[in-house]
């Protein structure tokens, strides 16, 4: 399919005095609340956002009331501060299982702004949180070319992936510095944040799966960044506060199993739901009974059940260090291997139920109504993320036999 410029955006969120007095979440509990009163409207709005690609206007002016896209952010900043872990994995697998869709939306969209403001220096984050926290799209692909100039940089490149892009308030990309060297090398990767209106935005988001987060392609050309809005990708932290000095990648294994989590659990769901309802021709036995579909069920919850209870494990010990007085900027290569390989063994796990589902919902389930179709096409394409890549099981094997593992995106 041919590719065209977006002329504008499809939903804004509030600036300005509106945006400050978006609501602050306390707790956990808080952001849970807040995401069962907006239920109803993301369930209604699920199949509008696949029919548009993204979310709809009305469901993010909502989530942006309730405060969910500055959940994850420091309260300095105009956000709630939940920044633990579990919370993080939490928020995001509640919101995921009322809607695949939004559950990506919100999990890229909060959790970037908290990334974004552990690395920016003070003078940047004055500017980009001068108004709150409004949700943030980006590409964490060093896929850009950058040169220096005097206070800043000037940025060129095309970026795939942009989720959230047509209602977020700033963009992230990765470039690294043009200095004739091939290839370029990656371990410079400078992060740039620019303002939403800056950037072209390319409508290719025509995709099988996570249809609704309109993960559109976007560029910029020769777009000056000062430097007060720019950091080193692999470069220190720019804050003392140990709840965000956590490595990137472990963060994002708290969003990236929830959603895993979420769309299975979503999946189970809907087919012990419809299980009762349904016959098997030619004898009309109502399924519910057969032992067999009994056995697959009963497996499948074994299997997401385990998935859950042990990312909120990992992920619970990690706070528990923190809360102890870690540092994780230097957690071992052992742990953070630990967990990305746990966070690919969940993908698979999960995606090996959903499709199970799948098969145990029927020509129903092929329907673009059906909640399970949704799960399905979802996690499949979630799971084509290259952080759920198998590749990461090596990577701890090697930790575990004592041989050298050289893998700086874990």
């Amino acid at each position: 399919m041919s590719t065209v410029a977006v002329e504008t955006t499809t939903a804004t969120v509030t600036t300005g005095a509106a945006a400050l007095a978006r609501a602050r979440l306390g707790s956990r509990d808080d952001a849970l609340a807040a995401i069962a009163r907006i239920a109803p409207l993301v369930r209604e709005a699920a199949q509008r956002t696949e029919e548009q690609r993204t979310m709809p206007p009305d469901l993010v002016a909502a989530v942006d009331e309730t405060g969910l896209w500055g959940a994850f952010t420091p309260i300095e900043l105009g956000g709630s501060g939940l920044g633990r872990l579990v919370d993080i994995y939490e928020i995001t697998r509640t919101m995921g299982y009322e809607d695949t869709g939004t559950g990506w939306s919100l999990a890229l969209g909060a959790v970037s702004p908290m990334l974004v403001a552990a690395r920016l220096p003070a003078e940047g984050r004055a500017e980009v949180f001068r108004h709150g926290v409004t949700p943030m799209a980006g590409s964490f692909a060093p896929s850009g070319r950058l040169r220096r100039v005097d206070d800043g940089v000037v940025v060129t490149g095309r970026w795939s992936f942009g989720s959230g892009i047509h209602h977020a308030g700033w963009v992230m990309a990765t470039a690294v510095e043009d200095t004739g060297a091939a290839p370029p090398d990656p371990s410079s990767s400078i992060s740039v944040i620019v303002p939403r209106d800056e950037v072209r935005v390319i409508d290719d988001w025509y995709v099988a799966g996570l249809r609704g987060t309109g993960s559109c392609s976007f560029e910029l050309t020769d777009t000056f960044v000062p430097n007060a809005r720019a950091y080193g990708f692999y470069g220190p932290f720019a804050t003392d506060d140990l709840r965000h000095r956590v490595p990137l990648f472990t963060v994002i294994a708290a969003p990236f199993t929830a959603l895993a989590v979420a769309f299975a659990q979503r999946a189970l769901r809907e087919v012990v739901t419809s299980l009762p309802g349904r016959r098997r021709p030619p004898m009309l036995r109502p399924m519910a009974e057969e032992p067999t579909v009994q056995r697959v069920l009963g497996s499948a919850m074994a299997a997401v059940r385990a998935a859950d209870i042990t990312s909120r494990s990992l992920l619970g010990k990690l706070d528990a260090r923190i809360d102890d007085g870690e540092d994780l900027t230097s957690l071992s290569i052992d742990d953070r291997a630990e967990l990305h390989s746990h966070a690919a063994w969940v993908a698979e796990t999960c995606v090996a139920q959903v499709d199970t589902m799948f098969r145990l919902g029927g020509a129903s389930a092929l329907y673009e109504t059906s909640v399970l179709q949704r799960c399905w096409r979802d996690l499949n394409a979630l799971v084509q993320h290259m952080y759920f890549d198998a590749h990461f099981h090596e990577v701890a094997a090697s930790c575990a036999l004592g041989l050298a593992a050289d893998a700086p995106n874990v």
